[in-house]
């Protein structure tokens, strides 16, 4: 008999597997990550089915390296976020916004995205959009 716990492990006769990249892991609801240990919860993932919400205290998105698609917003938002690089597989993604984000300066870390609905930038440091450049 096998039995999966979706964020601990998959145990099948004794053995046990942690769920890693491979596994195309779909997160079906909006998240919202204010302080860095929310986004441990999708180092797994590969797709959110729904919103991501950036704010608060994350200062990076390193945890978010298996990140492939995102069907609604990126909103980055009053936070700390300095840079994108962890998003550097994300390809597909709905629309992003950005507000009141003092410390990011650019959108480089987003060079794989290839598919963008809309895109807003207020009242942030975001001087450059060079990171969308594979943009069709």
């Amino acid at each position: 008999m096998c039995a999966a716990f979706v964020f601990l492990s998959v145990a099948c006769g004794g053995e046990e597997s942690v769920p890693s990249c491979e596994d195309s892991l779909v997160w079906e609801d909006d998240f919202l990550a204010m302080v860095p240990e929310d986004l441990e919860a999708l180092s797994v993932y590969r797709r959110i089915s729904g919103d991501l919400t950036i704010s608060g205290s994350v200062l990076n998105v390193a945890e978010l390296g298996c990140l492939e698609q995102i069907d609604g917003f990126l909103y980055l938002s009053q936070g700390e976020l300095a840079d994108l690089r962890g998003l550097s597989n994300l390809s597909d993604l709905g629309s992003l916004y950005v507000s009141q984000m003092r410390n990011l300066t650019s959108l480089e870390g987003l060079d794989a995205v290839q598919s963008l609905e809309s895109l807003t930038v207020q009242l942030s440091a975001v001087r450059t959009f060079r990171g969308l450049s594979s943009l069709e």
